[in-house]
């Protein structure tokens, strides 16, 4: 059964078995480059080694429960998330550690939560600092093939604190929106850069101070990790619409992030909430 077929059969499922969630799991490690094996050693317990060495326990237990009590849709970004960590879990080991090359990439809550309990390791193995509403900065580095979480062992062999690695990697990124296009997707206008780091670019303070400055108050969506969009935080009309468009991205895209307006206002994010738009 190939990834795709799976992902379908748990959409479609009326129950979420053990069994289809241990195929899926075994689907997705065939994705990830390198020598894998799964060993599984109980209905939800799983461990995976690269080369004949361990690379951690992962458990299916939470991530059943979840999909169980969700409607077809709603699985779609709850899957997504399991396959990305999965991946995210086998691909991180033995990266050099460049300063060039890190990014703060911005993730949901419920991404670093499900890391902490469906990879069942002792603690989440991240560097994060909060941003705002559901949005969490992850210190990463960018790799020509993926991006990789930064473990905290990383900085402290290259001597540096989280909030020295975070100024280094925000200067990077700032750096890296030099490129950013502005997009006129009308009614609204988007973020364009490299379908990985459009969200991240919500960091990037002179980029939202640019806009500010020609637009106003700016309504933001960011429902998934390449789409930024915004209008007007004046225009009711235009804020609904950008609400709908979150809903239906959040619940259709392949990297959810949240489904949350944000209001960007005098240099500062916060959650534009209904009952606050005027």
């Amino acid at each position: 059964m190939t990834l795709e077929e799976s992902r379908e059969r748990l959409l479609r499922a009326t129950e979420i078995t053990p069994e289809m969630l241990g195929e899926h799991f075994r689907a997705v490690v065939a994705t990830v480059p390198g020598n894998h094996s799964v060993e599984q050693t109980s209905p939800e317990d799983f461990i995976v080694s690269t080369d004949g060495k361990s690379d951690g326990r992962f458990n299916t237990g939470n991530v059943m429960l979840l999909l169980g009590s969700q409607e077809a849709e709603e699985r779609r970004p709850t899957i997504a998330n399991w396959e990305s960590m999965i991946r995210s879990s086998l691909l991180h080991t033995e990266i050099p550690f460049e300063r060039s090359g890190l990014l703060p990439v911005l993730r949901s809550k419920a991404w670093i939560a499900e890391v902490d309990r469906l990879l069942a390791h002792a603690g989440t193995p991240l560097v994060t600092r909060p941003f705002v509403g559901a949005l969490v900065s992850v210190l990463s580095q960018d790799l020509p093939d993926r991006t990789a979480n930064v473990k905290p062992e990383a900085l402290r062999t290259a001597g540096l604190s989280a909030a020295e690695a975070f100024a280094i990697a925000d200067a990077n990124l700032a750096e890296k929106g030099r490129a950013v296009e502005i997009l006129d997707v009308a009614p609204f206008r988007a973020l364009g850069l490299d379908g990985t780091y459009e969200v991240s670019l919500m960091q990037v303070q002179g980029l939202w101070e640019e806009l500010a400055a020609k637009h106003g108050r700016l309504a933001v969506a960011a429902p998934m990790r390449d789409a930024v969009v915004f209008a007007p935080a004046d225009d009711r009309r235009l804020v609904e619409e950008l609400r709908k468009l979150a809903k239906h991205f959040f619940a259709q895209g392949a990297y959810p992030l949240t489904d949350e307006i944000f209001l960007y206002e005098n240099g500062r994010w916060s959650v534009l909430h209904e009952r606050l738009v005027q």
